[in-house]
């Protein structure tokens, strides 16, 4: 196994921590897409909660936008890193 540059550490740990936050907006999103399908079929008796539900998927959406481009950026960088193709910038 080969010893990875203090920079090289922080683009995989980077990569890590937006893979992480990618995962767990995807997650809320579903949940909240169950929660939004069950009250508009009639399973719950709560049917002015879906429009705060609506409004936090508006917002999880949003969020999920900004950090997609950076999350494939710092995938990129992750695959240069680990198949030792990183590009020298001198």
């Amino acid at each position: 196994m080969r010893e990875y540059t203090s920079d090289e550490l922080i683009i995989i740990g980077r990569c890590h921590a937006l893979q992480s936050e990618r995962e767990r907006l995807l997650s809320e999103i579903k949940i909240n897409q169950s929660a939004m399908s069950g009250i508009s079929l009639g399973y719950s008796d709560e049917p002015e909660r879906l429009l705060g539900l609506l409004e936090e998927q508006i917002n999880l959406v949003s969020a999920f936008r900004e950090i997609e481009p950076d999350c494939q950026a710092a995938s990129e960088a992750y695959r240069e890193v680990v198949s030792g193709e990183v590009k020298d910038n001198g």
